[in-house]
């Protein structure tokens, strides 16, 4: 990898939050009992207490920090739910309904009133090496056939970035926001709708059996149902570490270009690119080229977490200084621009980094859903209906859902 001169990072916990103190719910201080406890609220738990209360339950949602302060506020803002080998069991079915997941976010964002910078864009996934480029037709075939707007573009005529591709895929029809807004977002609209919110409120203790007990330090929550959307907070917890690959994410993002340096970054553009390097068993990278002549770089390689930082933001600079390497060497006139802040922090890894959402064994009553697994919001901003079919019954959902629940494990 190129050497960019060694430089210190800025750092934030996120980027997306103007304001590192929000405002927070009280934390729980007393015992309660309601019909479904949700540990977590990232982009899957409020997604599942909007939707379980919308269906008439009584719903605790609890957070160990702010609503926002975890992977679903800091993420890059991209909403594109097709990451993952769908198999063969009704794949067109599956698809369907992962592209679906784009038209229930918009909805909850519109009818709810959310502004936080929703807009339909497509997502690019340019190829960095040869072996790259030659699989490339294959996944845009294999999306294509699946009924997903997936487009081929030759390396000759992919001009979105300045440093050379193996061509691209295009898919079309995908989504962006602003993270940290579309969680905060949520968050009112849940605690608008009854939803009996907690934040700063460890959990500390899991008992299952008829009931599930959730002990914290000032208060527990008996439930007739849990849901465990903890997703990087998952390691903490020693029950699901085999289910689970504690990692990190990270990125930053540049000051202000001027327009000379802007263009040999990429074209000018009025709506934000998003770009993610496709390449089986190479390094991962992102952009997200902004309008505003902004470009947010991260990802690399995905380290395992360091278990006594797996719940919270992590400032590595060897890591950013890495990233930051590979970025000076596609856009080497970078180098005289400044890093405006780095983040970064933990994230939770399935097994075969599918999502997952089942049953705990000899708990039927506890519910682990992680979905998101370093691959953006998509899926999550539909969890809740998946979650909906494990608390509710899986009579209580459509059977497009449940097929996408069983996918998931369910």
């Amino acid at each position: 990898m190129y050497k960019a001169p060694m430089r210190r990072f800025p750092f934030a916990n996120n980027y997306f939050n103007e304001d590192p103190n929000p405002e927070r719910s009280a934390p729980l201080e007393t015992d309660m009992q309601v019909d479904v406890v949700i540990v977590g609220a990232g982009i899957v738990g409020l997604t599942s207490a909007y939707t379980l209360k919308k269906a008439g339950l009584d719903v605790a949602l609890v957070e160990r920090e702010h609503v926002g302060f975890g992977s679903s506020g800091r993420h890059l803002g991209h909403i594109t739910p097709h990451a993952w080998d769908l198999g063969k069991n009704q794949p067109e079915k599956l698809a369907a309904w992962a592209q679906n997941c784009l038209d229930e976010i918009q909805a909850v964002v519109e009818q709810e009133g959310i502004e936080c910078e929703f807009v339909r864009c497509p997502y690019y996934t340019p190829t960095n090496t040869e072996a790259a480029g030659d699989a490339l037709p294959r996944l845009v075939k294999y999306y294509a056939d699946l009924g997903i707007p997936a487009t081929l573009i030759k390396s000759n005529d992919f001009d979105l970035v300045t440093y050379p591709t193996h061509g691209a895929m295009k898919l079309d029809n995908q989504g962006r926001c602003n993270p940290y807004k579309l969680v905060r977002g949520l968050r009112d609209t849940v605690l608008r709708i009854g939803v009996r919110l907690y934040e700063g409120t460890n959990v500390e203790t899991i008992d299952g059996g008829d009931t599930v007990k959730i002990g914290t330090k000032n208060g527990t929550v008996t439930a007739s149902h849990a849901v465990l959307a903890l997703n990087g907070h998952a390691g903490e917890f020693d029950f699901l570490k085999h289910l689970l690959r504690p990692a990190h994410t990270y990125c930053m993002i540049t000051e202000v270009m001027d327009e000379e340096t802007a263009r040999t970054v990429g074209p000018e553009h009025s709506e934000d690119l998003l770009i993610f390097d496709y390449g089986p068993g190479e390094p991962h990278f992102y952009q997200r080229f902004r309008s505003d002549h902004r470009l947010i770089f991260g990802g690399g390689s995905t380290p395992t977490a360091d278990p006594l930082k797996r719940m919270a933001s992590e400032d590595d600079q060897a890591v950013f200084q890495n990233i930051y390497d590979e970025m000076i060497r596609r856009y080497p006139r970078l180098v005289n621009v400044g890093i405006e802040t780095a983040w970064g922090g933990p994230m939770a890894m399935t097994r075969n980094s599918s999502p997952l959402i089942t049953a705990l064994p000899d708990h039927e009553n506890v519910t682990l859903a992680i979905i998101g697994n370093g691959n953006g919001i998509g899926l999550g901003s539909n969890a809740g209906a998946l979650v909906k079919g494990m608390v509710m019954g899986k009579e209580s959902i459509d059977d497009p859902t449940r097929n996408f629940l069983e996918f998931c494990g369910g």
